[in-house]
């Protein structure tokens, strides 16, 4: 998934990619799960990861279906049409390079959070084969990533694409859903509290 993402212009196929390497990295925690003498941590783990990944990819296809929307260009769909976005519309930039960093798995973002428990449960499994599947991984996702914020930090050469004309809810939902990934990234205990109750609960 990671390596052809790296071959991706388009940001919906890229992001499409990237949920397939997402995935295998949630394969750890299941594995975890029949490794781990105590299973509760590995479904907490598999849990905390799914829901950061579900956040992460909301804010980021959504700041692409808000750009879409408003006709930023064909779909919004190519990495040039995202080109000075920084400059032309800052607060959807913004939310997007949160979610591609998140993604990432960036320390204070909740996908960090994620990733420190799947490293936290393989390790506890003795799954190293795995572990390093996704330290590679994820290092290669870096650079896919951080191409498309450089992309949108980018002065356009012209003005191609007009400034999008952006409604309110859908840029106040947008951001909404970034602020989350920052904030549970900042501050996750209560967001893993959850978490264990619903585990609780239905182990009960």
């Amino acid at each position: 998934g990671n390596v052809l993402a790296l071959m991706q212009d388009n940001l919906k196929r890229l992001l499409a990619y990237s949920s397939i390497a997402h995935m295998g990295y949630l394969l750890i925690a299941l594995l975890a799960v029949a490794h781990l003498q105590d299973s509760h941590f590995a479904i907490e783990t598999a849990l905390v990861y799914l829901a950061a990944y579900v956040l992460m990819t909301l804010t980021a296809f959504g700041v692409i279906t808000v750009l879409s929307n408003a006709s930023v260009g064909d779909d919004a769909q190519t990495s040039e049409q995202y080109r000075g976005l920084f400059w032309r519309r800052p607060l959807p930039a913004v939310c997007l390079a949160v979610a591609l960093l998140s993604l990432m798995g960036l320390p204070l973002t909740l996908g960090f959070i994620g990733k420190f428990y799947l490293f936290a449960a393989g390790l506890q499994g003795g799954m190293w084969v795995l572990l390093w599947g996704l330290i590679i991984g994820s290092a290669i996702s870096v650079y896919y990533y951080i191409r498309v914020i450089y992309v949108m930090s980018l002065p356009e050469q012209e003005e191609i694409y007009p400034h999008p004309r952006i409604s309110l809810p859908d840029l106040s939902l947008v951001t909404l859903l970034a602020a989350a990934v920052v904030v549970i990234g900042v501050y996750p205990t209560p967001f893993i509290d959850v978490v264990r109750q619903l585990i609780e609960g239905f182990v009960q």
